[in-house]
């Protein structure tokens, strides 16, 4: 094990120095981190751990990267580690954007960029100007965006990285798309989706993504047949790649089609799947959205009361964001909804309120729609010239739109040809530099591996030997267990001979002494009793007195020869030898009837062929001890057992209403009566369980499995 903390640490820098994000995948990513970072001084693997663990906490959304990033920072600076440096100004670019802060952003991003063209590290140049380009399409600055997302293009097509050339296709189809170049958008999603698709293991998400981007394009184009078809394709690809949040995007889309198409139900259909997805995913924003979508419809079917109901609820999601941009769209539609009522009034009076809010919009399509429901409401109340000013305004921005966007080209175009052929020349000095760069790590990765290598076969031998240590001290405990066993199974049949013996002898004896008893006292008393007739006849003529005694003599005499007859009985009974157990139990009914106030049960089940005489002699001397105690010291007035056969198991329950006892007392434990009883149970290989408690009765449940021969 002490070699592992080499390992981890060697592993790590390893996945540092080929790929930044690729040493820590996986669960246990912070912990990981975290530690690199304690055990290592202030150097280079510190701030790269450190720029990682900024990289995880921005994608997860949890803890404030910033100070890890400041302390990367001035780590990478103190070393002059060029490399830091540029990773923890891209992370800072990241943070700003994802936190509404563009120009900060853009600041963090310029600065990430300059160090990394110093470096010449084409895969980190090619990020930062992806990340630049992504931050200029926030900020509605599409011509910037294109320029950097082909920056970035040409980057990943020199590294042969075919997966992020396909990601950068994909947002320049969605930017074409948005500047109106329509063969320009299809022709990067179209490369996009023949690289997924040519995959060895093609992501449906990703092709999904794709065809989404397509199928835009299409509907802004007007086909909306090509549209509706691309993204129920799309559709399928999140259906299966379990996407929801994209599933509700696609989900969108198809209504905007249908509602495009005037087929108002079916696009409500698929608003409201959309927004039934959406409710469960937490997103405040996308959902009010989709309710925008839902309460449009309404207005298009004049159902004016469920589409303010829908405005109204998108407006109360959207107020605990403070997000102001769809506040305000969702308000003007409100407005229209207001126009279509007839009430321009109330329209022009949230309009108004809305006018400081105007320069939140980022889009002109967006400006431009807010103006013509000023112009449709002033039109409402007969305020023509209010109405015309706000018509020729949406139009001014209509026009100014268009040539911007046609001047953008055309601009984009030369720019971007200029900006080509300097960067063929940069791309011809990193590529010499890249080369140099790829065989020192090349060296440096073997010269690694073999480390790596040599310490995994010590760890490997060390663990072998472990194992074997392991092996021998489980042999070696096993066979000492087999051994006390050996002897615990020799002193059980030991005592199991010897129990065997001992009721055997016992039993023998009972019936040697019930012999005796019946065969020569009770023969004897017999004559006694029958001389005692005999000579009744010669004292006719005694005093009454002395026939008085001799009658009470023999009254005595009938009562000891009554007795004799019983103990022999009760040392081995006659019924029992001719008749079986169940018979021999009713002779405790009989004495129980004999005895008022006490009532006694005796159910039996299974018992119709008889028992071997051995087993039934042994369940019978059990009974009649149990019968005979709760007699003696239980004083109970309700007495019951229970015999259930089933198949080889029997199971015996005698039950009381007695006064009960403590069966953990030592005094009841040591007692002949109840050692007897566990002794013939044991011997029948049996279990006995005693429930009682004082003032509370006593039931006794044995269990005994038949064996052949005790059947």
């Amino acid at each position: 094990m002490r070699y592992l903390r080499f390992i981890v640490p060697l592993l790590v820098m390893l996945g540092m120095g080929f790929c930044p994000h690729a040493a820590y995948a996986g669960e246990g990513t912070l912990d990981s981190l975290r530690s690199v970072i304690r055990n290592h001084p202030q150097d280079t693997t510190k701030a790269m751990a450190l720029c990682e663990l900024a990289f995880q906490l921005n994608r997860s959304g949890g803890e404030d990267p910033r100070p890890y990033l400041k302390e990367a920072l001035q780590i990478s600076i103190d070393k002059q580690f060029k490399k830091g440096q540029g990773f923890a100004w891209g992370q800072y670019g990241v943070y700003y954007q994802m936190h509404g802060a563009y120009d900060e952003a853009e600041i963090a991003f310029t600065k990430g960029l300059e160090i990394r063209r110093e470096i010449g590290y084409l895969p980190d140049i090619a990020s930062v100007y992806n990340n630049l380009a992504t931050l200029k399409r926030k900020q509605g600055d599409y011509a910037s965006a294109l320029i950097n997302y082909h920056y970035a293009l040409l980057q990943y097509e020199s590294l042969g990285d075919s997966s992020d050339v396909a990601k950068v296709c994909n947002q320049l189809c969605i930017v074409y798309r948005i500047l109106g170049n329509f063969k320009q958008s299809l022709d990067n999603g179209f490369r996009s989706l023949h690289i997924r698709e040519g995959q060895p293991q093609p992501d449906s998400s990703e092709i999904g993504k794709t065809l989404m981007a397509i199928g835009s394009t299409f509907e802004y184009k007007g086909e909306n047949e090509r549209a509706d078809s691309t993204y129920k394709i799309a559709k399928r690809c999140f259906e299966t790649s379990h996407e929801h949040r994209e599933l509700c995007s696609v989900l969108n889309n198809l209504g905007n089609v249908q509602e495009y198409n005037s087929n108002y139900e079916e696009a409500l259909g698929y608003y409201k799947q959309s927004y039934t997805l959406r409710s469960g995913l937490n997103e405040p924003l996308e959902s009010a959205k989709t309710l925008r979508n839902i309460a449009r419809i309404h207005i298009a079917l004049r159902q004016f009361p469920e589409a303010k109901r829908n405005f109204e609820a998108a407006l109360s999601l959207l107020a605990p964001t403070q997000e102001v941009v769809q506040a305000t769209l969702i308000s003007a539609d409100l407005a229209e909804l207001y126009i279509w009522q007839g009430k321009p009034e109330i329209a022009i009076q949230m309009l108004t309120k809305l006018i400081p809010s105007l320069d939140t919009l980022a889009e002109t399509s967006q400006r431009i729609y807010f103006r013509e429901m000023l112009s449709l409401a002033m039109a409402g109340t007969k305020d023509m010239d209010s109405s015309h000013y706000w018509h020729l305004a949406a139009q001014q921005l209509r026009h100014a739109m268009d040539i911007e966007s046609n001047a953008s080209l055309y601009q984009l175009d030369d720019y971007i040809t200029v900006k080509m052929e300097n960067l063929d020349l940069k791309l011809t000095q990193q590529e010499l530099q890249l080369q140099k760069e790829r065989g020192r790590m090349l060296w440096l990765g073997i010269f690694s591996l073999v480390i790596v290598l040599v310490l995994i076969i010590l760890y490997g031998l060390q663990r072998i030997q472990l194992l074997k240590n392991r092996r021998n001290a489980i042999e070696h405990q096993y066979k000492l267990e087999l051994k006390e066993r050996e002897v615990e199974n020799l002193e059980k049949s030991k005592e199991n001979e010897f129990l065997k013996i001992s009721l055997e002898v016992q039993d023998s004896e009972r019936s040697r002494i019930a012999q005796d008893l019946h065969d020569r006292v009770g023969a004897q008393i017999g004559a006694f009793k029958h001389l005692f007739g005999q000579l009744r006849d010669d004292f006719a003529a005694a005093s009454p007195s002395f026939k008085q005694s001799f009658e009470k003599l023999n009254g005595e005499l009938e009562e000891l020869m009554a007795d004799v007859r019983a103990v022999s009985h009760d040392l081995e009974s006659p019924t029992l030898k001719t008749f079986g157990l169940v018979a021999a139990l009713g002779g405790f009914k009989d004495m129980f009837a004999r005895t008022p106030g006490l009532d006694f049960e005796l159910d039996v089940h299974g018992l119709e062929k008889r028992l071997n005489a051995r087993t039934e002699h042994h369940i019978y001397l059990i009974l009649k001890e149990l019968f005979n105690n709760a007699l003696k010291y239980a004083n109970p007035t309700a007495f019951s057992i229970q015999l259930l056969k089933v198949e080889r198991q029997l199971t015996v329950v005698v039950e009381d209403n007695g006064l009960g006892f403590d069966p953990q007392s030592p005094r009841i434990n040591a007692g002949l009566g109840l050692q007897s009883i566990k002794n013939r149970v044991q011997y029948m290989n049996g279990s006995l369980k005693i429930d009682s408690a004082i003032g509370r009765g006593t039931i006794v449940t044995i269990e005994i499995p038949l064996q052949q021969e005790m059947i």
